[in-house]
């Protein structure tokens, strides 16, 4: 399948789907839309001003951040793993077709209990 094809498929697929949250609006009424104005405001200008506080002790994400530090780092036969591991991701990811309509479609057959 070519790329003008996917794209052709893909582009008649998305005008099918029906996007059903853009159905679910809910204005506000002007005495709501005040009252949650006035809310947000109140809230804001008890704030203080500026960056927050930082806690007394910061969090310790590790034991001891100088055994982080000198930890060796990672070998160059990793980094070249983690490089074929990626490319091969990308091949997989480039692989991929978009499904056409009938294949999204499952067909639920009835069957009747046998007396």
């Amino acid at each position: 399948m070519l790329w003008s094809d996917r794209r052709c498929a893909s582009s008649s697929l998305a005008r099918r789907v029906v996007d059903a949250g853009a159905a679910d609006f809910n204005p506000l009424d002007k005495q709501d839309y005040t009252d949650r104005s006035r809310h947000y405001a109140e809230n804001v200008a008890h704030r203080p001003l500026g960056p927050p506080a930082l806690p007394v002790t910061l969090p310790r994400a590790f034991g001891n951040p100088a055994s982080v530090i000198d930890a060796p780092t990672i070998t160059n036969a990793e980094i070249q793993a983690a490089r074929r591991i990626a490319k091969t991701n990308g091949t997989l990811y480039e692989d991929m077709r978009t499904q056409e309509q009938e294949d999204l479609i499952v067909q639920f057959n009835q069957t009747q209990a046998s007396a």
